[in-house]
């Protein structure tokens, strides 16, 4: 299969990560990562800047993950974690990356990296989840949302002291 870089555009113009009013947007496509990289090379740069963030928020529309440079993957799990850093990939700050996965798209279904939550799992005593699911039936929410109060209202008197 040969590298289409109309398709590879359409894509990320759709997606709202990238603007061309000489692209046609399309919002569905699996890519093959070789094809997208070379298009980067190629055709147009910005989309090396995107691309993390295309692969974070929509990770089924690409195929062969392997073709990705150990470094870059790197910077995406950075992203990914939040962090800063202040280094270049190929001419593109980090920070460019990372603003590109902080923003909100068009797709609502996506949320910003900095807004996802982390999954965690903490073994607690059967009487706590007894209590946990109490409290979040009787405050008629959730019992991450139970959780995330009580932490909050612990931080807010540690910051006190």
């Amino acid at each position: 299969m040969k590298m289409n870089p109309e398709k590879i555009l359409g894509f990320f113009v759709g997606k709202g990560l990238l603007t061309d009013p000489n692209v046609e947007p399309c919002s569905s496509a699996v890519l093959d990562l070789r094809h997208v990289l070379k298009a980067a090379d190629e055709v147009e740069p910005r989309i090396l800047e995107v691309l993390p963030a295309a692969l974070l928020h929509f990770p089924r529309a690409f195929k062969n993950k392997k073709a990705l440079p150990v470094e870059f993957i790197e910077l995406v799990k950075a992203i990914e974690r939040g962090e800063e850093l202040s280094i270049l990939y190929k001419g593109i700050r980090y920070r460019d990356m990372k603003r590109w996965a902080d923003r909100q798209l068009k797709d609502k279904r996506t949320k910003p990296v900095s807004e996802k939550r982390i999954k965690r799992a903490y073994r607690l005593h059967p009487e706590t989840i007894k209590l946990l699911r109490d409290i979040s039936v009787f405050q008629k929410t959730s019992d991450t949302q139970v959780l995330e109060s009580l932490v909050k209202r612990a931080h807010e008197k540690l910051s006190q002291n």
